[in-house]
């Protein structure tokens, strides 16, 4: 996550499910928010959504309204802006900024297991998702990854997880496909589901005392949601969905 995205058409769908999740399951969740520093690029851009209420107000008044206020006129983009009782209940929130360096990494992972030892639900919002073979543990750029040692040790922890991903420059379904494969190759469990946005999916790992919480969440999300956030049950079979 970087503070120039705060409030773009992503943060809108991505902490809306958040909202659902929070108050239709009663778990505490922990959010890690891998935060990187600014880059100047201009794909954070993506606000003209809180120009159009009309369209875009009713999937989470709330939300939306208190996004909009933090872009036009506190004119502040900062993830920190979220970080409210009234907006993600039942959460804790990881702020600080993830490095490059293992040691540093290490560090920062020691504490936000600290952090949340007491929550069911952890949220990871790393730049890109989870790591990928071309970009190795430690090398620069590595900070916008979730490595999968990470994920799994957490996982076998006991703790569920929900992770941020970016659609790769592949079909859908060989992107959704190779994703659950890469889940069961390393963690070794597939997903539960995949919450699908026009531009990134949050992938869901729940352990099985959790998932009739989530059963009764996505109704809402697909009620609330419906055209914008699109869940994919994830069978054993290969996802088949058009797109």
């Amino acid at each position: 996550m970087k503070n120039q995205y705060f409030g773009d058409i992503n943060d809108y769908r991505k902490y809306g499910l958040l909202r659902l999740i929070a108050m239709k399951t009663g778990l505490k969740i922990g959010i890690c928010w891998m935060l990187t520093p600014d880059d100047g690029r201009t794909d954070g851009n993506k606000i003209t959504y809180l120009s159009q209420p009309q369209y875009w107000r009713g999937y989470d008044p709330i939300l939306y309204d208190f996004l909009k206020y933090c872009i036009y006129e506190l004119r502040v983009r900062e993830v920190g802006n979220i970080e409210n009782e009234r907006f993600l209940p039942s959460c804790v929130f990881h702020s600080a900024a993830v490095s490059d360096d293992p040691i540093c990494r290490s560090q920062y992972f020691n504490d936000f297991k600290r952090l949340v030892s007491d929550c069911d639900l952890l949220f990871f919002d790393a730049d890109n998702g989870m790591a990928v073979k071309s970009k190795p543990y430690g090398r620069k750029g590595s900070s916008k990854y979730l490595y999968w040692d990470e994920a799994k040790e957490l996982y076998n922890l006991g703790f569920s997880l929900l992770v941020f991903q970016y659609h790769r420059r592949m079909s859908y379904n060989t992107f959704i496909n190779r994703l659950k494969s890469e889940f069961q190759s390393n963690i070794g469990v597939g997903p539960s589901y995949f919450y699908r946005t026009p531009y990134v999916t949050l992938v869901l790992l729940a352990h099985n005392r959790h998932r009739i919480r989530f059963k009764e969440a996505n109704k809402s999300v697909e009620t609330l949601w419906r055209g914008q956030i699109f869940i994919i049950p994830c069978k054993d079979k290969l996802v088949t969905q058009s797109g």
